[in-house]
């Protein structure tokens, strides 16, 4: 039950900040507000869901599942620790290729394909498409 709790107070406290945020100028212009508000709306629907259809469960998982979990934060610690002074691509294939061994994927094309192809889509969609600075990689003294 805590974590479409936790769910639903997030989503409140990103309709109340974004409440202070301006609307558009024109007409059809959404503003900055509107994907905060969108985002804090189907937080707070999706966990009244969770909240009424939810199973029995049987608590934190034990043995390898709980490796897992514990593995995935501290992934997680060490993407964000690493993420500026490697750079985004790099540390995202990174931590996908650690998160996809984690979960059980042994195929080595996979293992060296999927992460590097996800990272630099991923870094080109927000750097040429969205036009977002994101962290470079650096390899070798050149930025990339």
């Amino acid at each position: 039950m805590v974590p479409p709790l936790l769910a639903l107070a997030l989503g409140l406290a990103v309709l109340v900040v974004s409440a202070d945020i301006r609307a558009g100028i024109l007409a059809n212009d959404p503003g900055p507000a509107f994907l905060p508000r969108i985002a804090g709306v189907a937080l707070v629907v999706l966990s009244l869901w969770l909240l009424l259809h939810r199973e029995a469960h049987e608590g934190l998982p034990r043995g390898r599942g709980l490796v897992r979990v514990v593995m995935t934060i501290v992934f997680t610690v060490m993407y964000l620790a690493i993420l500026e002074p490697v750079g985004f691509p790099a540390a995202t294939a990174l931590f996908l290729l650690c998160q996809m061994w984690l979960i059980g994927v042994r195929n080595r094309l996979l293992l060296l394909s999927l992460p590097v192809a996800i990272s630099a889509a991923t870094y080109a969609v927000f750097r040429i498409g969205l036009e977002v600075p994101l962290p470079a990689t650096r390899i070798a003294g050149v930025l990339i």
